[in-house]
């Protein structure tokens, strides 16, 4: 018996001594798997960084790049602008200088209009004196007896002859 109780007293301590063991390497495993994804999750926390502080820079290049872009079109644009706004000031400058050129011979004409109409009414004054001249020496030529004159005569010779018998007188 006393085989048998130490026998059961060794199964015993063997169980206990089986469970403890089993217990620690669990502990220790769990330790492990513990480290492990700790180790997991600081590396997954550090790749995640990365990709951020990556994405960040992806980020701000491609910003800059449409920065760039776009301060180039807005360039552009600006050039654009200015050279149209050219074209309509040297347009405007065209127009001016026409309308100044048209206002000039607007006024040459007006001036030769009015000299047109100063000389034609000149004309017709010296028309009408003519004809109050010409209706006078008529008169005088029905009015007046002279000799060596033949009343037929035209203007031309009748005012010779009237010259004649002025100087005769």
């Amino acid at each position: 018996m006393d085989k048998i109780v130490i026998a059961i007293l060794a199964l015993l301590v063997g169980i206990v001594l089986g469970v403890i063991i089993i217990i620690v390497v669990n502990k220790v495993r769990g330790k492990s798997a513990e480290g492990k994804a700790t180790k997991m999750i600081e590396q997954a926390k550090k790749e995640a960084e990365k990709q951020k502080r990556d994405s960040l820079a992806e980020l701000k290049e491609e910003s800059y790049r449409l920065k760039k872009e776009t301060e180039k079109e807005v360039k552009e644009k600006k050039e654009e602008i200015k050279e149209s706004e050219e074209r309509l000031l040297q347009r405007e400058k065209n127009l001016d200088k026409r309308e100044e050129i048209l206002q000039n011979r607007d006024a040459l004409l007006d001036q030769k209009d009015n000299n047109l109409l100063t000389k034609q009414k000149s004309l017709q004054e010296k028309e009408a004196k003519i004809d109050e001249l010409m209706k006078e020496e008529m008169e005088q030529l029905e009015t007046m007896q002279w000799t060596g004159c033949d009343r037929t005569l035209d203007v031309k010779s009748t005012i010779k002859c009237k010259i004649s018998w002025s100087f005769s007188k």
